[in-house]
């Protein structure tokens, strides 16, 4: 979730849609506000546990102080050192070390090691074998806009990724996801579409996340597309 210029980077990993961290996405929304939805199948699934995104909130930052790490305030940076931050994804029980630059405006730039370019189709393959789409989730979502059009400009794009990884979100037997129908369910619900066709997928570092050269690039044309449909007023938006 995120909004451009002054406002709140509400991504965090494996992230489920749940009414807490809609609600918390308008938390500086301030008269009428641009919201846009990043949505990929699995954030419609069940895997993380419908209150993951509690968790986070209560648990990331009293581990990262329990390494005596500087913290801001939640949707700000972290500033913590490198021994910290190796330290700090180990206990997250992350598959591989990853070093991220923690950018201001909530971007987090990962230079990895050690890792496999394969560890995100394996991740799905067995994130989907447990759980697949959900459609209470995309209720929870549908609910949100009904309730907040009127204060906010919602929008939404599915994220790109690898294309080994989009086959598998794409596959409705594997993944339960119908992406036409999802569509569909969101517009009339309120919700502009910001459509993703030339980046579906795009390269990545590990199977899945983008690499820091093609997170710039898809970022400047999601901006682009973001403006276009602003300015013709949702004309271009399906």
């Amino acid at each position: 979730v995120g909004v451009f210029n002054e406002g709140v980077n509400l991504g965090f990993s494996s992230n489920t849609y749940n009414e807490e961290y809609l609600n918390d996405s308008l938390i500086k929304c301030r008269n009428t506000c641009n919201l846009i939805l990043g949505i990929s199948p699995q954030s419609l699934t069940d895997y993380q546990g419908h209150d993951e995104y509690t968790n986070y909130k209560e648990k990331s930052l009293s581990i990262v102080k329990s390494l005596s790490g500087r913290v801001e305030l939640f949707f700000r940076s972290f500033r913590l050192s490198e021994s910290v931050l190796k330290e700090y994804n180990k206990r997250l029980k992350y598959i591989s070390i990853k070093m991220n630059k923690y950018h201001s405006n909530g971007w987090i730039e990962t230079f990895p090691s050690e890792i496999s370019k394969t560890e995100g189709r394996e991740f799905y393959k067995m994130a989907f074998l447990q759980s697949k789409f959900d459609q209470k989730i995309l209720e929870e979502i549908v609910r949100f806009i009904r309730e907040n059009k009127n204060r906010a400009n919602i929008y939404f794009f599915f994220p790109p990724t690898s294309k080994e990884v989009y086959l598998l979100e794409k596959d409705e037997k594997i993944s339960g996801f119908n992406e036409v129908s999802v569509v569909d369910v969101l517009i009339k619900a309120g919700a502009k579409y910001i459509e993703n066709k030339k980046y579906r997928f795009m390269v990545t570092y590990d199977g899945d996340h983008l690499d820091s050269k093609n997170a710039r690039l898809f970022s400047n044309y999601l901006k682009e597309r973001f403006d276009f449909i602003k300015q013709n007023k949702g004309q271009g938006a399906h």
